[in-house]
C-alpha cells in the first residue's frame, strides 16, 4: 500500500475516534447535569419535606397545645373540635408554609381508655404544607408538600403525682424533712418549698412553685430527673365536688341526719357494709340506728357525711377482699381502722408494684384528713415490739391512691403532751416505752393539703416507718370520680407522651 493510501486511512480512523470521544463527553456532561439536577430537586424536595413537618409542629403547638393550656376539663371536646388554620413566616417575614386541618380530639381507643373511667388522652392534629419550585416536570405536576403531625396528650388528675401537697410546714411552721431513708419513685410536686437533708432518692420528676428546695443538714440529695424549680401550682379546691355529684347519682350518698349519726364501712365478700350510730356514742353492733349493704361496682363512688370509719379488708386474716373500682371520700375525717387492700392480696403477699392485669382500683378522698387510727391491729402500744404476726398487730398495708383536701394523710395519738391519751405517759404504765406501731404499706400514691407527720420522735419514736411505692397504673387509669389537676384558673394539667406522623387526609 502507498504511503498516501496509508495517511489516508489514518486520518480517517482520527476523525471518527474524535467524533467518538466527543459524544462520549458530550453524553457524559448531559448525563452528569440530568444528575446534578436531580441532586437538586431531591434536595429541594428534602428540604420542603422537613418544613412542612415542622410547620405542622408550629400548628400544633400554636393552634391546638395553646387551646388546651386555656381549657378546664369540663370544656375540652368529646370527639373532635376542629381549629383555626394560619401561616408560618421565617425571621424576614417572608412564607415558608401554611398550616391547616387543625384539631383537638379525645381519644376513643379503649387501648388508651382502658376499662373503666381512666385519664382521658388527646390528640392534638395539624398538616404542614410547603411550596415546590413552580415549572419543573419531575414533579409531575405536584406543586407541593405536605406532611401530618399528631402529638398525644394525657391530662393529669391527683393520682398522677405520687406525692403531691400544697404545704410542706406543718400548722405550727415545722418542716417535715425529706432524707436518707426516704426513696420515692413517681411524680412529686408541691406548692411550697421541700424541705431536703442528706440524701433521699427521687427516682420520678420533681417540682416546686419555689425557686430552690429548703436545704438542710448534709443537703445530698439523687435525682433521675433534674427538678423544676418556679413551676406553675395545682390548684387545691375545698371539696370534692366530681366524687359528691357521682355518689349521688348512682345513689350512694350516705347522710349523717345533721351530724346525729356517725358511720363505718367494712369490706366483705361482694360488698360493703355500712353501719351508723349516736353521733358520741362508742360503737356497738346492737344499738345501730342505720344498717345496709353497698355491693362493689365499677366506676363506683361513695360519699359519707362527716366523719367516717373505713375497715378495707377481712379483718380476721387482713387479707384483701375488695373487687372492682371505687371511691370512697367523707366531708369529715376518713379514718383507717386496718388495712385498706384489695383483692386479692394478702399481707404475707403484697408486691412492691401492681400488675396493670389488675383491675381492682380503690381512691380515698377526705375533705378533712385521711387518718390512720390508733387501734391493735394498726399497732397500738408499740405494736412493733410484739411477735404474734407481721399484720396481727402491727403495721398498716394501704393499696389506694389517697387525698386529704382539709389537712393531712397522718396518724392518731402521736404523744405529744397536750393529749388526754399518752403511751408513755411518765405516771403510766408504759413510763420509758416508745410506740413504734410497725410500717404503713402504701402502694399507691398521696395528695394532702398539708404534709403530715407519719412518725415522731415523741416517747423516744412513734408512729410509722415508710415503706411506699407507686402504682404505676394510677398515670392512666384514676379511680373513678377522682380530683382533676387543674391550675389556680382550672385550666387542666397534661402531659405530652407521644408525637407521631400521619397520612395527610389530602392523601388517603
Amino acid at each position: 500500500m502507498s504511503r498516501n493510501v496509508r495517511l489516508k486511512h489514518r486520518k480517517g480512523s482520527l476523525f471518527i475516534s474524535t467524533i467518538a470521544i466527543v459524544s462520549f463527553l458530550i453524553l457524559t456532561s448531559m448525563a452528569f447535569m440530568m444528575w446534578a439536577a436531580d441532586e437538586k430537586q431531591q434536595a429541594q424536595f428534602d428540604l420542603a419535606r422537613t418544613q412542612a413537618y415542622y410547620v405542622a409542629q408550629y400548628g400544633v403547638l400554636n393552634e391546638a397545645l395553646a387551646t388546651m393550656r386555656n381549657r378546664s376539663a369540663e370544656t375540652l371536646p368529646p370527639g373532635v373540635e376542629p381549629l383555626y388554620s394560619g401561616s408560618y413566616l421565617n425571621q424576614e417575614n417572608e412564607l415558608v408554609g401554611e398550616y391547616y386541618e387543625v384539631s383537638l380530639s379525645r381519644v376513643s381507643d379503649m387501648y388508651f381508655q382502658g376499662l373503666f373511667q381512666s385519664s382521658f388522652h388527646y390528640d392534638l392534629q395539624a398538616t404542614g404544607k410547603v411550596a415546590l419550585g413552580q415549572g419543573n416536570p419531575h414533579w409531575d405536576g405536584a406543586g407541593s408538600v405536605e406532611r401530618t403531625v399528631t402529638m398525644r396528650t394525657r391530662l393529669r388528675t391527683y393520682a398522677s403525682y405520687m406525692y403531691l401537697t400544697n404545704e410542706e410546714q406543718t400548722m405550727f411552721g415545722e418542716i417535715i424533712w425529706f432524707w436518707t431513708p426516704d426513696t420515692l419513685y413517681g411524680r412529686v410536686h408541691s406548692n411550697s418549698g421541700i424541705g431536703i437533708k442528706y440524701a433521699p432518692q427521687f427516682h420520678g420528676p420533681v417540682s416546686t412553685t419555689e425557686e430552690d428546695f429548703i436545704h438542710g443538714a448534709g443537703y445530698s440529695p439523687w435525682f433521675a430527673y433534674d427538678p423544676q424549680f418556679s413551676v406553675e401550682e395545682v390548684y387545691f379546691p375545698t371539696t370534692a365536688d366530681n366524687l359528691r355529684g357521682g355518689a349521688s347519682a348512682s345513689g350512694n350518698y350516705i347522710t349523717n341526719h345533721n351530724g346525729s349519726w356517725r358511720s363505718r364501712l367494712t369490706a366483705q365478700n361482694g360488698s360493703f357494709l355500712l353501719e351508723q350510730w349516736e353521733n358520741g356514742a362508742p360503737y356497738d353492733s346492737t344499738a345501730l340506728t342505720n344498717h345496709q349493704g353497698i355491693s362493689y361496682g365499677s366506676n363506683m363512688g361513695i360519699f359519707v357525711e362527716g366523719d367516717c370509719e373505713l375497715i378495707g379488708c377481712n379483718s380476721d386474716n387482713g387479707q384483701g377482699i375488695m373487687n372492682g373500682q371505687m371511691t370512697i371520700g367523707s366531708s369529715g375525717h376518713l379514718e383507717l381502722l386496718d388495712n385498706v387492700l384489695i383483692a386479692p392480696y394478702t399481707a404475707n403477699s403484697l408486691p412492691e408494684t401492681i400488675p396493670e392485669t389488675d383491675y381492682n382500683i380503690i381512691g380515698l378522698i377526705s375533705e378533712s384528713n385521711v387518718r390512720i387510727r390508733d387501734t391493735w391491729r394498726n399497732g397500738r402500744g408499740n405494736g412493733l415490739a410484739r411477735t404474734n404476726g407481721i399484720h396481727d398487730s402491727c403495721h398498716i398495708i394501704i393499696t389506694a391512691a389517697i387525698v386529704a383536701l382539709g389537712e393531712s394523710f397522718t396518724f392518731e395519738h402521736q404523744n405529744d403532751t397536750w393529749e388526754a391519751y399518752r403511751w408513755c405517759d411518765p405516771l403510766g404504765a408504759h413510763p420509758n416505752q416508745p410506740d413504734e406501731r410497725g410500717s404503713i404499706f402504701l402502694r399507691g400514691s398521696v395528695t394532702q393539703m398539708r404534709r403530715g407527720y407519719v412518725h415522731r420522735s415523741t416517747c423516744g419514736g412513734t408512729g410509722y416507718a415508710k415503706d411506699y411505692y407507686y402504682d404505676w397504673r394510677l398515670e392512666s387509669t384514676p379511680p373513678p370520680y377522682y380530683m382533676e389537676a387543674t391550675d389556680e384558673n382550672g385550666n387542666s394539667l397534661f402531659d405530652i407522651i407521644a408525637w407521631r406522623e400521619e397520612i395527610p387526609a389530602s392523601a388517603r
